[in-house]
């Protein structure tokens, strides 16, 4: 009886470990392979109230703080791959740092792109048009009542979105 409930729990132990490795994984990515480079090529112009493009490296510590700005942190990639940052006349990396700093940035980024796979966020319920609508209630009612004679009129994208359904052939769906 007892073993049959540690075998269940199994999977799911093993599974924990296996989740909460992949989020200390890349944090460690971070530590180990982003944030040396950044304090030994980067910070000495971009650091506090006046860093140079007003990019403060020094507020980001996680792995989760560039996934939070990825926009910007694929510029800093961007930047770093084309050779355009640390600028000419500072202490310049080598071609191997640039390749696996830049390549921990895209690991990250691409991690939180996959956690977040298949989220489109928030999504707002569309409104129908009163011609949608009206077609709608003839369709299931089989009668032409046009309930929305008395509505208050569409704003005008709204009609054009009518007028691109009744092209494309939307309102035979109903």
């Amino acid at each position: 009886m007892k073993r049959d409930r540690q075998i269940p729990s199994c999977p799911l132990i093993l599974f924990a470990v296996v989740v909460c490795s992949g989020e200390v994984a890349s944090a460690d990515a971070y530590k180990e392979g982003v944030l040396p480079y950044v304090r030994k090529y980067c910070v000495e112009c971009h650091t506090g109230k006046e860093a140079k493009g007003e990019l403060d490296l020094t507020r980001y510590a996680n792995a989760s703080d560039v996934a939070a700005s990825s926009r910007r942190w694929n510029s800093i990639a961007e930047f770093i791959r084309n050779g355009e940052m640390p600028p000419e006349d500072a202490k310049q990396p080598t071609i191997d740092e640039r390749n696996s700093v830049v390549a921990t940035v895209e690991a990250i980024l691409l991690a939180e792109a996959q956690k977040h796979a298949g989220d489109p966020g928030v999504v707002l319920p569309r409104r129908l048009s009163n011609t949608e609508y009206d077609l709608s209630i003839r369709e299931l009612t089989g009668v032409d009542i046009r309930p929305t004679k008395d509505f208050p009129a569409d704003r005008l994208e709204v009609k054009a979105l009518t007028i691109q359904a009744k092209r494309s052939g939307c309102h035979q769906i109903f």
